[in-house]
């Protein structure tokens, strides 16, 4: 593009050549190279004087941030957040991505964002820090080469528990006839959650309050 197209010499009179770019028109970005010849007054011409120019794109479009997550994530499972399908204009490209973690209890990072050369950000969930059941949210703003910013995008992730708890009855070995027997229920545990209900059912043998083969409810982890 450009007033001075290439490789078609024009001739001046004046020692200044002024390159215009009019609109649809403009010198691609990239290094590009400029040849002078000047002739004398008896018509001698000189050997060629060449110069280059970087010529760096004006941009000044916002890329469009793209965020993409699982909508639902069972408790304690890897999380990982994708900014594959950001984009940006042409010439321009995306070379940073910040990450905020902005709605949700757990993480080791809510509300301190996070900034990757990468597209991608996969969150962990060690035993100290998981994330808690419930809604989150994520936030994304992309950066492109010029440093224009994006607006952020946003994103919805339910942490569920799809996890079954695991059951633990303790109780001694032997007990005299007549005398209290406790069930203990305590060693139960449940991942990304907590036990609220213990179902108890005494499957062998007859009497005590615990009728044979019928279930009794508490909400404590403990029957005696």
């Amino acid at each position: 593009g450009s007033s001075l197209a290439t490789n078609q010499p024009a001739v001046t009179t004046t020692p200044t050549f002024t390159v215009q770019q009019p609109n649809g028109q403009h010198l691609t970005p990239g290094v590009h190279r400029f040849r002078l010849v000047v002739t004398d007054d008896a018509g001698n011409t000189s050997q060629p004087a060449e110069t280059q120019v970087a010529v760096v794109a004006v941009d000044t479009t916002a890329p469009t941030a793209v965020l993409d997550a699982p909508q639902r994530l069972a408790a304690g499972a890897a999380l990982t957040l994708s900014g594959a399908r950001s984009s940006d204009a042409a010439p321009g490209k995306l070379v940073r991505y910040r990450w905020t973690h902005i709605e949700g209890a757990g993480g080791a990072t809510v509300n301190q964002p996070i900034e990757t050369t990468a597209a991608t950000l996969a969150q962990p969930q060690g035993n100290q820090q998981p994330l808690a059941v419930g809604r989150h949210r994520y936030r994304l703003v992309v950066t492109d080469d010029a440093g224009n910013t994006s607006q952020p995008a946003e994103v919805q992730v339910i942490v569920a528990d799809d996890i079954a708890p695991t059951a633990v009855i303790e109780a001694p070995a032997q007990v005299l006839q007549g005398q209290s027997l406790t069930l203990s229920g305590a060693r139960s545990s449940d991942t990304g959650g907590r036990v609220v209900r213990y179902t108890w059912t005494h499957s062998q043998g007859a009497g005590s309050s615990l009728a044979t083969n019928q279930p009794a409810v508490t909400t404590t982890p403990t029957f005696t």
